[in-house]
């Protein structure tokens, strides 16, 4: 059998030319196209990663006003914050959690403005009691004000918690006997009248009665847009589970110290 030469020929070209084709098809595959979708992937990556910090930090900024500020009756250090300009890419923020921390937001204003201003009363009520029951006392050198206006009775009063001769006798008896001793002998026996009228004044006071609703207001919307951001960032992290295979490429060295922000941690 006589080979067909002609026809093998064009065979051979043909399979070279596919060949050829394969081969570039295949270059630009590894050469262009791989490193254009890990690219991408990695801007994806990161753009999720940026949304999870800035969720991260809401969250964290909330539970520590909450825990640092709020529980203990003082001012609150800053407000929560979710911004886009720290998010990259086409990641973008929940609008229903923007407007949760923006009401949140809201409430620690008025929380801010009644705290100042039930601190200032509390003080006011205790120290026009003080001046009407203990004129003896007032005539020594001694800070009576300063002893009944203590963190530890500022917060009852805060809370709308009693304050006994009891209760200080079991809880602070060093303190009490402080007191006691800086009356005047003729006026002890006013101290106990003096603390039942306090209980009655500041636990119906209007300014501290609506200091402690909207406390309770502030903390109980605090801890839902948490659990909301909490839900938002487990999200991510499911999310993020795909691209755990990427690694960005490391960046020089800086001997300089930084210092990150804490993060908020899930439980």
């Amino acid at each position: 059998m006589e080979l067909d030469i002609p026809f093998l020929t064009l065979v051979v070209a043909t399979a070279g030319a596919i060949a050829s084709i394969i081969f570039t098809i295949t270059e630009l595959y590894v050469r262009v196209y791989l490193p254009k979708k890990q690219t991408e992937r990695l801007s994806e990556k990161k753009a999720l990663e940026s949304l999870k910090t800035e969720y991260e930090r809401c969250a964290w900024s909330i539970e520590n006003n909450i825990e640092k500020c709020v529980e203990k009756n003082e001012l609150t250090n800053f407000k929560a914050n979710l911004s886009q300009s720290w998010v990259v890419g086409k990641a973008e923020i929940s609008e229903e959690l923007k407007r949760q921390v923006q009401e949140y937001n809201e409430k620690l204003e008025l929380y801010d403005v009644l705290c100042r201003a039930s601190r200032n009363q509390i003080k006011s009520i205790i120290g026009k009691k003080v001046r009407d029951k203990f004129p003896k006392t007032l005539k020594k050198p001694v800070q009576l004000d300063n002893m009944l206006q203590h963190d530890y009775l500022l917060t009852r009063y805060f809370n709308g918690e009693k304050v006994t001769d009891n209760w200080l006798k079991e809880e602070h008896s060093k303190q009490r006997k402080q007191i006691i001793e800086a009356l005047d002998e003729t006026e002890i026996d006013e101290f106990d009248s003096l603390l039942q009228e306090l209980n009655n004044e500041l636990g119906n006071d209007v300014i501290l009665q609506g200091y402690r609703k909207e406390k309770k207001g502030l903390m109980e919307h605090g801890k839902k847009a948490t659990k909301n951001l909490k839900i938002e960032i487990s999200s991510l992290n499911e999310k993020l589970k795909k691209y755990s295979n990427l690694r960005y490429e490391k960046p020089e060295q800086n001997t300089k110290e930084v210092r990150l922000e804490p993060k908020y941690t899930l439980p």
